[in-house]
């Protein structure tokens, strides 16, 4: 061989080399990530987590008693019942203790369980970050000098413009889903969007115009406030300004802020652009 065929070779080799390294990660980054391991997973699946506050601590407020026993002790708990049953089928005896790293990776999940436990594990999440963001008495704003406040006011302008874009999006979604503002995965801002269903905005699959990582959210599938609000949605959405927990949304926003943004390519070029630009190069060399 002369060294010209050598160079053609070596470059061959660190183009499949780079493809079959970004597939051994891949799949161990999917693999770890439908997996619990030894970082505290739970064998017994998922559970509905405790409310936090007393029953009727929203009466008057937003909703009353009656209606956070249905919400929590029996509509979560049947998200979260039929979600362990579809794992059990798929035969995922220990999938991640954190349900978001599930959801997150549908697109692993084995066909026949997959709607399953799209629907009922997004009903898992969903409630489980509700009951999170509700507080009786909380303030009607977060605090003016903390981090969320400021993000708010950089990306809607203020804190009112926030609530009137919030309110008319849980508004004017059709039928049941929830109402958000995530942090966005394109440019790290915060935007207001919906979801249909128990779709959440982590989920690695078609649910419309809504991905990112939840910062806060409003459930506005009738159950949650027929009893109190009846048809009248609107009312019970203004009510939710009077019990948003903005503390717990301000802790989500920093933890988010922490993570890298998934599309971005700040300080580093991918494997295959890099492996390619050097085949390149050196098929050049050859030629020349």
């Amino acid at each position: 061989m002369s060294m010209r065929q050598y160079s053609f070779v070596g470059a061959l080799v660190t183009l499949l080399c780079c493809v079959n390294l970004r597939g051994v990660l891949a799949g161990i980054s999917t693999h770890n990530s439908l997996r619990s391991s030894r970082d505290g997973a739970n064998a017994e699946t998922y559970s509905v987590p405790a409310l936090g506050f007393p029953y009727e601590a929203l009466e008057g407020a937003f909703v009353g008693s009656q209606t956070m026993h249905l919400h929590h002790d029996k509509h979560h708990a049947t998200y979260v019942m039929m979600l362990n049953k579809a794992l059990a089928s798929a035969g995922m005896h220990d999938p991640p203790k954190d349900v978001a790293k599930l959801v997150a990776r549908l697109d692993q999940i084995p066909v026949a369980q997959r709607t399953l436990i799209r629907n009922h594990g997004g009903g898992h999440m969903n409630h489980g970050l509700f009951w999170r963001w509700l507080t009786p008495g909380g303030p009607p704003e977060p605090r003016a000098e903390g981090h969320l406040h400021k993000a708010i006011s950089d990306n809607f302008g203020s804190f009112e413009a926030f609530q009137s874009a919030f309110e008319a999006a849980a508004a004017s979604q059709f039928g049941s889903g929830w109402c958000w503002l995530v942090r966005d995965p394109r440019d790290g801002g915060l935007r207001v969007c919906s979801t249909a269903n128990q779709d959440n905005p982590v989920m690695d699959i078609d649910i419309g115009d809504c991905h990112g990582t939840p910062i806060l959210g409003l459930d506005v599938w009738e159950h949650a406030y027929y009893l109190d609000h009846f048809n009248v949605r609107p009312q019970y959405i203004k009510a939710f300004w009077k019990v948003v927990n903005w503390d717990e949304a301000e802790k989500l926003l920093l933890a988010a802020e922490k993570e890298p943004l998934p599309h971005s390519a700040a300080g580093r070029m991918p494997l295959m652009p890099v492996a390619v630009a050097a085949v390149l190069a050196i098929l050049l060399g050859f030629v020349a």
